[in-house]
């Protein structure tokens, strides 16, 4: 079944109600069709199939419920959402008589939108041609042209391949797509076993270890092909697999068939494999087996840096903040608009969408604000090590992000400093407490401090008892006598 992305109409002709709708839409997992007028969207709505619509109650050349009865069977009144700056009860109760499923006052409310949407998509995602969203089919995040080649790619090759090698960078999702592959494949009810290959030199000469080892060399552990018998056995990052184990699995392999003889009989696996190294360069370096490569390389696929789909950014975020909110007992959050454009200018080279979700986790922990803003994100961003700044300005949607970093702007290190110095003044000046509220190690709240011109100003507090120079910070150039009791 070809995944499809659920389109959304907007007819709005104010251009910041139509981008504000656009944007929450878009995070949401909707494709937005934007229309000023009554004529384009019907144009529009004919031309393409509509899941949903938002429609404005006074347009230049019709009124809304008359769109929305000129619309009636191309898209569902339960479906369809007026947008009004003019509020009426006669205009509330046609509505209701056309089924529309909510009426919303202007300016709107964003969190009553956002609801709305995220109601409409799991709608839409029941209906028969979007039954199986990415979500839930490939369990991968995103609508983004690469991504959504990747999707058709996985649908192509998972009911006929028996060997995969998956490419990309750390933190892109390489496991996932292995397991999509799995799971939309023939042996979706036969096991799915890992190998986490960079372990295998380091288990093999442990004493009772799970990982077999001859001669104080790593081996490839019988019991792990037998668990595998029938299904899937998935070797990460086996760009890091010892040599005397890429030979044996090269042995086992070497029949042409997923057939593997253990010697109680045969075993049969299928093998997909990660890596995040370049296998051809560890082939010249002699670090790994050429006939290996070409084994595991019968169909390979490419897994997108999160730079490469920034338009992904948004849904990630939001999704991974619902995550870890409901794990913590918080209430449901989402991305403040300065958050969703924070995210997308961040540089993302360390990490990818594993990354990416650690400043969520780290964002939602140091905040019970209901929206994820640029000043807490910015708080939750990890420590950049060199000396560029870790803020670029966000590119326009659908191009490129910039090569080169713009210096981050005077309001973003105004709000960052504001944090600090609130952490610093709910715990006393205590800096590895400070540090721990922020979700920083100390040595990383210490660079900060320097960086924002913070390390000779903040003082600790002084406990009942101490002079006033030390409440002053007389003695604040000496920073251990400062942090003593850190």
């Amino acid at each position: 079944m070809t995944v499809r992305v659920p389109v959304l109409l907007v007819v709005e002709d104010e251009p910041g109600v139509l981008s504000l709708v656009r944007r929450l839409a878009e995070t949401a997992g909707f494709e937005v069709i934007g229309c000023p007028s009554g004529q384009a969207a019907c144009q529009q709505a004919r031309a393409r199939q509509t899941d949903a619509a938002f429609v404005d109650l006074k347009l230049p050349d019709t009124d809304g419920l008359e769109l929305l009865r000129t619309l009636d069977g191309v898209v569902s009144g339960r479906r369809t959402v007026i947008m009004t700056g003019h509020a009426t009860l006669a205009t509330a109760v046609e509505a209701g008589k056309l089924g529309v499923r909510d009426y919303l006052r202007k300016p709107l409310d964003i969190r009553r939108v956002t609801e709305l949407l995220r109601t409409l998509r799991e709608e839409a995602a029941g209906s028969s041609e979007l039954a199986d969203s990415p979500e839930g089919r490939f369990g991968l995040t995103g609508s983004s042209r690469v991504i959504r080649d990747l999707f058709l790619r996985i649908e192509r090759l998972a009911p006929y391949v028996q060997r995969a090698l998956i490419t990309g960078e750390s933190g892109t999702g390489k496991e996932l797509v292995a397991r999509a592959l799995h799971r939309l494949g023939p042996r979706q009810d036969q096991p799915f076993i890992v190998l986490d290959c960079p372990t295998l030199d380091a288990r093999a000469g442990r004493p009772g270890a799970a990982w077999g080892a001859r001669d104080g060399e790593p081996t490839l552990p019988p019991s792990l092909l037998a668990m595998a018998d029938h299904g899937v056995l998935f070797l990460d990052e086996v760009g890091e697999m010892p040599l005397s184990v890429q030979a044996q699995l090269v042995q086992a392999l070497s029949a042409g068939t997923p057939a593997v003889n253990r010697g109680a009989g045969p075993v049969d696996v299928f093998v997909f494999a990660s890596t995040s190294r370049s296998l051809p360069d560890e082939i010249g370096a002699g670090r790994f087996r050429r006939d290996l490569y070409y084994s595991l390389s019968i169909a390979e696929l490419s897994v997108p840096p999160l730079r490469a789909r920034r338009g992904d950014i948004p849904a990630l975020a939001r999704r991974f903040a619902e995550e870890c909110a409901s794990r913590l007992g918080k209430p449901s959050r989402g991305l403040a608009p300065e958050g969703e454009r924070f995210l997308e200018a961040q540089a993302w080279t360390s990490g990818n969408v594993r990354e990416l979700r650690h400043v969520i986790e780290r964002a939602v922990l140091l905040t019970d604000d209901e929206w994820l803003d640029a000043a807490v994100l910015g708080l939750a961003a990890p420590e950049r090590h060199d000396a560029s700044p870790a803020v670029v300005r966000p590119p326009d949607r659908g191009r490129p992000a910039p090569a080169t970093h713009a210096a981050p702007t005077a309001y973003l290190s105004d709000v960052e400093r504001a944090h600090i110095v609130r952490a610093l003044d709910e715990t006393g000046g205590n800096k590895k407490a400070a540090a721990r509220l922020l979700g920083l190690s100390r040595r990383a709240l210490y660079r900060r401090l320097e960086r924002l011109d913070l390390s000779a100003t903040i003082a600790r507090r002084p406990s009942p008892g101490e002079g006033s120079s030390a409440a002053s910070g007389e003695d604040h150039g000496n920073r251990n006598s400062a942090d003593e009791r850190l």
